[in-house]
């Protein structure tokens, strides 16, 4: 018996905040991935996944399997499997996606774990459902759609479906500096803190459905940029304000964060030549905080089997 999916990372959040009195994001689908390989265990032996990874240009980052064995054992419990299969697998994470900068390692762990399980047992589970499960266990994003939805991360629920632009990139500014997402939902400051800015996210998921439905990828990242700058006052990102200058001279659409995380994104039309953006940020010393400065492609979400 064996079990294998892939998920995508995120990299942060178009917007996130709240509506009326519930916290809700549109978070985006990157090409990182976390892919889970599901193994039955022969004589206490497992397999080295170390040629899989061989010659790989990416970063690879080893995984703890809890929560990952935590998201296949609910998806046992739903189909009445007995849980004890569980101790006879063996759970392997090969991830390309940075663990606390806020690009959904957690959830793309958590994602492919479920679609290993279903692989395995040969089920199916609604992008929704898997969302439900994924929640259950900590909040989570919504890069289990295919499309861009608005979703609450809590309940792991969708609001409103906005579709698919599927020609823009990000340039991706990563700081060599961590943050538990977790430990900032505890702090008792954070809800209060965001509801204060709801006014402001209210309009900018306003925005931001209107630059769905119109295909205004400049309204997108007008979208981006105000929920960005609301955020300051829950998870500040050093040189945001320059890095919107950057994004506005050098011809991004605009900015987007992690808003629970330390990354940040511009946003560019997936041809554009990112050279002379970077050439600014560095001249601007902006490196000195953001070493690690790459593009990624925004992808449809969901889970893969291949």
């Amino acid at each position: 018996m064996k079990g294998y999916a892939k998920c995508p990372a995120s990299c942060g959040e178009f917007v996130q905040g709240m509506i009326g009195n519930e916290e809700y994001l549109c978070s985006y689908a990157v090409n990182l991935f976390s892919e889970v390989y599901l193994e039955e265990r022969k004589d206490g032996e497992e397999e080295d996944l170390t040629e899989r990874v061989k010659g790989t240009e990416k970063k690879i980052y080893i995984r703890n399997v809890k929560k990952s064995r935590l998201a296949i054992r609910k998806v046992f419990e739903k189909y009445d499997i007995p849980v004890e299969t569980l101790n006879n697998l063996s759970v392997k994470i090969i991830s390309e996606v940075p663990v606390s900068k806020g690009m959904g390692s957690s959830t793309a762990d958590i994602g492919a774990a479920i679609g290993a399980a279903l692989n395995l047992i040969g089920e199916e589970m609604t992008p929704e459902e898997i969302a439900e499960i994924a929640s259950s266990i900590e909040p989570t994003d919504s890069v289990f759609m295919e499309d861009n939805v608005i979703f609450n991360p809590v309940k792991g629920k969708v609001k409103e479906k906005l579709g698919y632009i599927d020609d823009m990139k990000v340039l991706l500014l990563e700081p060599n500096k961590y943050l538990n997402t977790v430990d900032l939902r505890k702090n008792r400051m954070y809800k209060e803190a965001k509801m204060r800015n709801r006014e402001i996210i209210e309009n900018a998921f306003r925005m931001l459905k209107k630059g769905f439905t119109e295909k205004d990828r400049e309204m997108i990242g007008r979208a981006c940029t105000a929920s960005s700058l609301a955020n300051e006052n829950i998870c500040k990102k050093e040189y945001l304000h320059e890095i919107i200058e950057v994004s506005d001279k050098c011809g991004g659409f605009g900015v987007n964060v992690a808003h629970s995380g330390t990354i940040v994104g511009i946003l560019v039309d997936k041809d554009f030549d990112c050279t002379e953006m970077i050439a600014e940020l560095k001249r601007r010393e902006i490196d000195k905080v953001y070493s690690d400065m790459y593009t990624l492609d925004i992808i449809k979400g969901g889970i893969r089997y291949e």
